[in-house]
């Protein structure tokens, strides 16, 4: 599940520390179904729900270029989601286009499957998505 923009002014967890209503759903969502979840955050990589963060203001477009968001997506998925997850796991994207992009390509690599079930919906039809499903 990708972070969000709306943030706590404060450290928190990171379950508490986003508050962003599409974040709130997806993790809704992914609880509903007894999924574990991370976060995928721009700043930090992979960040587990009871994760203590501070709150931040940076965002994926920020990382200059496709190799800096491929670093990015290589250290949060290999070098954080594979001490969770084992090769041949299903994963779930929960995450803008631009996220995705650079973390299926790291997926791939770890033999690690994965479903868009968001992918080419607006906003509104995500959020309507996750209410329902």
């Amino acid at each position: 599940i990708s972070c969000s923009k709306s943030k706590l002014n404060e450290r928190a967890p990171a379950r508490e520390l986003y508050t962003g209503t599409l974040f709130k759903k997806a993790v809704a969502w992914a609880e509903r179904h007894g999924y574990e979840w991370f976060v995928i955050s721009a700043l930090h990589g992979l960040v587990t729900p009871n994760q203590t963060i501070a709150p931040y203001n940076y965002s994926l477009k920020q990382r200059r270029g496709a190799r800096e968001r491929e670093s990015w997506a290589y250290l949060a998925i290999s070098a954080h989601l594979t001490n969770h997850v084992a090769k041949g796991s299903h994963a779930f994207l929960i995450m803008p286009e631009l996220y995705r992009r650079y973390i299926q390509h790291e997926l791939d690599r770890q033999s690690i499957r994965y479903t868009n079930p968001l992918q080419h919906l607006a906003i509104g039809e995500q959020m309507r998505w996750l209410d329902s499903n």
